[in-house]
């Protein structure tokens, strides 16, 4: 007997930051060398020599290097107001 595939239905507010993500265009066409990333932002970098992505985080001025692409644009952190908790429903492990 198969068994059946569980389907996860994404919040409306996760697919629209998903399509706006895909339809911005990427940092490394456009050639921008120096990215500003204001506080509470963060930009993910893709090392070529390395193979690794890194996360940076504002306030800072970043300067790419030749190898490095940026994959995503500087994007807002996930604010919580006081007293609320959220619960990570699939965290990573090292």
């Amino acid at each position: 007997m198969m068994a059946r595939a569980k389907y996860y239905v994404k919040p409306k507010e996760k697919e629209e930051e998903e399509k706006r993500m895909m339809s911005e265009p990427a940092f490394e066409d456009s050639k921008v060398d120096v990215v500003r990333i204001g506080p509470q932002e963060y930009i993910h970098v893709h090392d070529r020599n390395k193979n690794t992505t890194t996360l940076v985080v504002g306030p800072q001025n970043f300067v790419r290097a030749k190898n490095q692409h940026i994959v995503l644009q500087p994007t807002q952190m996930t604010k919580l107001p006081p007293l609320h908790y959220c619960v990570v429903s699939n965290p990573v492990k090292r």
